[in-house]
């Protein structure tokens, strides 16, 4: 089981909720994408061909042979996708969670996309506080253990910045190159959709979140279900766009659905 993070400082720490579990099905893996946390940073751009040739790359110095079952959140979904394309014979199955589609930002509401965006701290404040020192100032103590420990994305914060602008800034590109795969084949297929939609700024109409909420964004993962002859599609309710965090027992049974149908051999 190889797991892809989203976009965000967290890298492999997102997985936390659900690797031990995880590790009861089969061997797990979590990493972390060049710049972001413990790994140094990689070269340019950070599309998605280049993410994915580090980790087919990475997977291999380490000794970890195929096949894989790839579970990608959000941004990396998108990443899933083109491993499955440029190494298909390496990977069994998969598992969306709550994964970036190839045309979202054609396809969201232009309102919605531009209050999320203003909502955001831009990229070039982000790398300015982190070469002052600012960020670790800011982030110094916060969301840590019960010890008093720092949780690593926060203590890591500065370091991670280059990382997240090559990734953000190269949006777009991972969005295209994403789009060209159009199908899966027969590989199992799980795709788990939020059933809210957190985080949009109130300045945003009413009817346009439900509307994004209800018809948008499922209709988008169901086409990702329809991309295998064997993909499902489960609308998880009572969770938002971080489903293993909320519901990480959804996550594990997924997966675990993903792993008996590659070992069951359909």
């Amino acid at each position: 089981i190889v797991l892809e993070a989203g976009l965000g400082a967290e890298g492999s720490t997102s997985w936390d909720p659900v690797f031990d579990d995880l590790s009861q099905i089969s061997r797990v893996c979590a990493y972390d994408r060049a710049g972001i946390l413990w790994s140094a940073p990689g070269p340019r751009p950070r599309d998605a061909h280049q993410v994915v040739e580090e980790l087919h790359t990475l997977l291999a110095s380490a000794g970890e042979g195929p096949r894989f079952v790839l579970v990608g959140h959000s941004l990396g979904g998108l990443f899933a996708r083109v491993y499955a394309a440029r190494h298909g014979d390496e990977v069994a199955g998969l598992v969306f969670v709550d994964a970036s589609h190839p045309d979202q930002l054609e396809r969201m509401p232009p309102e919605a996309l531009e209050a999320m965006e203003s909502a955001m701290p831009p990229l070039s404040a982000m790398r300015l506080l982190a070469l002052t020192g600012a960020l670790r100032w800011m982030t110094s103590g916060a969301q840590g253990g019960a010890d008093g420990s720092t949780h690593p994305a926060q203590a890591r914060l500065p370091q991670s910045v280059a990382g997240l602008s090559g990734e953000a800034s190269a949006l777009e590109t991972i969005a295209a190159q994403a789009g060209e795969l159009t199908s899966l084949g027969d590989r199992p297929l799980v795709v788990l959709t939020a059933g809210s939609i957190a985080d949009i700024p109130p300045e945003v109409p009413r009817e346009v979140v439900e509307r994004m909420q209800r018809e948008i964004w499922p209709a988008m993962q169901r086409e990702a279900a329809a991309l295998s002859t064997q993909g499902e599609f489960r609308l998880v309710e009572d969770a938002g766009h971080y489903i293993h965090y909320e519901r990480p027992d959804v996550v594990v049974e997924a997966v675990l659905d993903v792993v008996s149908a590659v070992r069951a051999g359909g």
